[in-house]
């Protein structure tokens, strides 16, 4: 399975060289929500085009799927195999998606019984970061002294995000 694609990298190594705000943004449902003026000169990562389910095995009640898949797909597959998504997750159009889903929080009214949608998340594959001393992020790691090679890896896999 390919990790992430290589336009998505451009984008992020563009946005950081030109010191602009990254604005990732799947089916857009969630637009009104947050800080509408943070989209002036933002760089935008649409993740709309990243979609499908990888890999979904019913019994084991776990399925992969990637950032832009629509939560309608995923919960038609879900009803079609007797399943749900147990925190039901608001669908303000038809262009949700399950990246949204996950980026916003947001649950439905089963939450207080049944956890919100960061109880259900068991993995992300996110790409590769730097953050320098300066706060600037970087996506290429072979920039990395040795040493802090090290410490990334370790700080990224404690938190559940490395490699």
């Amino acid at each position: 399975m390919q990790t992430f694609p290589d336009h998505f990298i451009d984008i992020i190594n563009t946005a950081t060289e030109h010191k602009q705000p990254l604005r990732i943004r799947g089916g857009g449902s969630k637009d009104f929500y947050g800080q509408p003026h943070a989209v002036q000169n933002s760089s935008l990562l649409d993740t709309s085009a990243w979609q499908g389910i990888v890999d979904y095995e019913p019994s084991e009640l776990v399925v992969t799927a990637r950032a832009g898949t629509p939560l309608t797909e995923l919960e038609k597959l879900l009803h079609d195999h007797g399943q749900m998504l147990a925190f039901e997750p608001p669908c303000f159009s038809g262009a949700a998606t399950l990246g949204g889903c996950v980026a916003a929080g947001l649950s439905g009214p089963r939450r207080a019984y049944t956890g919100a949608v960061r109880d259900y998340v068991l993995g992300t594959r996110l790409p590769d970061v730097i953050v320098d001393d300066y706060g600037m992020i970087s996506t290429d790691y072979n920039l990395l002294p040795e040493a802090k090679k090290i410490l990334w890896r370790v700080r990224l896999n404690h938190t559940g995000f490395g490699r």
